[in-house]
């Protein structure tokens, strides 16, 4: 009998995969939830035989999280995939340290196909290119009878190689960066918690079409439109003395719209949009005119690479190459909690969703959140459905209410549903 242990095939973790490892806690399990909902309750069936075939086309999903001596990384698995129905909180804990498992889930619960990924395997444009692929074939095998004849087109071609790329690795440039200003400690919110292991989900559907016509009203963006009414609404909550510190809202941003990649990993960065309520107007006009402004001056490949240079340096010096795991976790750990204090909430827009046309009978939506240690707003559209999700570790829900009632109050129909027990949490509801 051959007890040779088989070789398998590894790869390191990218730039921006490195710290969910060491910062994953009962309050915050790095994994965020895609969802596609159809018009018709899901096929277990159909969706085992396209979660089958969507593998063999991102096998590096396959992969399982191990600790070296000095790094994390990801090593290839056998481990099948499953589908099951949904049997657990929204975003619980994937990755464990104590077991060898995949760091994805497909789950389904009436209408739901949902995937779930722990933030070191891939970002949301990495995580909806599964998902996309993995509905892509469901419908076809579904609806085959009805879509015979019907030449399918899928936007999403990439190779293997182009979707294993660490586009991070591969955009890092050694050069002498200007001195970088010190990041003020921003408002933080200082409210009763949900109890751990609960994830808070408040969503509003707005049609696509009212939201871009109110956000051109305002000669503004859709993102720093929406971005704006959060960041007022954070401002109504706040008491007087708390005004002295900004409002600072971290916005993710996907690298791939400034940097060619097709990666399936991760390759976003990050800008903090910073508004002093103490220095600044209340009014939300005012709010939206800052906010444009800022977020021109900072979403630029200029910008974005300043940073994923920075971040890239610290990662490549030779001490950093060199001290063990044991102690670069802990140090981590508290360049996270510092970074944290620099940050009120998180405004993530993850952008228009396509897919072929002819599916248009069959998909109602698709949706996005995320588990968060802090108030965390995730959005997407596809056809005319824009869904906004809210998740927060925070009982309160005012920010959501008064969100949600500022696009009411421009006439705006918001169709909201929660998680939330509604007969305890009526004032979550419009």
């Amino acid at each position: 009998m051959d007890n040779k242990k088989v070789q398998r095939s590894w790869r390191k973790l990218d730039n921006a995969a490195k710290i969910f490892p060491p910062t994953v806690n009962s309050r915050d399990s790095k994994v965020f939830r895609c969802t596609c909902e159809l018009y018709e309750n899901v096929d277990k069936d159909v969706l085992k035989n396209a979660l089958d075939l969507t593998i063999e086309r991102f096998p590096f999903y396959k992969s399982v999280l191990k600790k070296g001596m000095f790094w994390y990384y990801l090593e290839d698995s056998s481990i099948k995939p499953v589908v099951r129905e949904e049997y657990k909180m929204p975003c619980a804990p994937i990755y464990s340290s104590i077991r060898r498992n995949l760091l994805f889930e497909v789950t389904y619960f009436e209408k739901r196909i949902n995937l779930e990924v722990y933030h070191a395997l891939s970002d949301g444009t990495g995580a909806l290119n599964f998902l996309k692929t993995l509905v892509f074939y469901y419908l076809k095998e579904k609806y085959s009878k009805e879509l015979d004849g019907k030449h399918l087109m899928f936007n999403y071609n990439a190779s293997e190689r182009e979707k294993v790329d660490d586009s991070f690795f591969k955009y890092y440039l050694k050069k002498k960066l200007p001195f970088k200003e010190k990041t003020p400690r921003a408002f933080r919110f200082k409210e009763e918690y949900v109890d751990i292991g609960i994830v808070r989900v408040i969503e509003g559907r707005v049609s696509v079409k009212k939201l871009l016509e109110k956000a051109h009203e305002h000669n503004s963006t859709l993102t720093a439109f929406l971005l704006s009414i959060l960041i007022r609404s954070i401002g109504q909550c706040m008491a007087m003395r708390d005004k002295t510190k900004p409002v600072v809202v971290c916005v993710p941003v996907n690298l791939r719209n400034f940097f060619e990649s097709e990666s399936a990993r991760n390759f976003f960065g990050v800008v903090n949009i910073e508004y002093n309520f103490m220095k600044n107007s209340s009014e939300l006009s005012d709010i939206i005119e800052y906010v444009d402004k800022s977020l021109k001056e900072k979403v630029t490949a200029e910008k974005l690479s300043e940073r994923m240079i920075r971040l890239s340096a610290l990662e490549n010096q030779f001490a950093a190459k060199i001290i063990p795991l044991f102690l670069k976790n802990p140090i981590m750990k508290i360049a996270s909690m510092l970074a944290d204090r620099g940050v009120t909430a998180a405004f993530s827009n993850v952008g228009k969703i396509e897919m072929p046309e002819e599916f248009k009978p069959y998909i109602n939506l698709f949706d996005v959140f995320t588990c968060t240690k802090r108030l965390q707003v995730c959005m997407c559209s596809y056809n005319d459905n824009c869904v906004i999700s809210f998740t927060s570790p925070l009982v309160s829900t005012d920010v959501q209410r008064r969100f949600f009632k500022t696009l009411a109050g421009y006439g705006l129909d918001v169709e909201i549903t929660t998680n939330l027990d509604i007969k305890e949490n009526e004032d979550a509801i419009l």
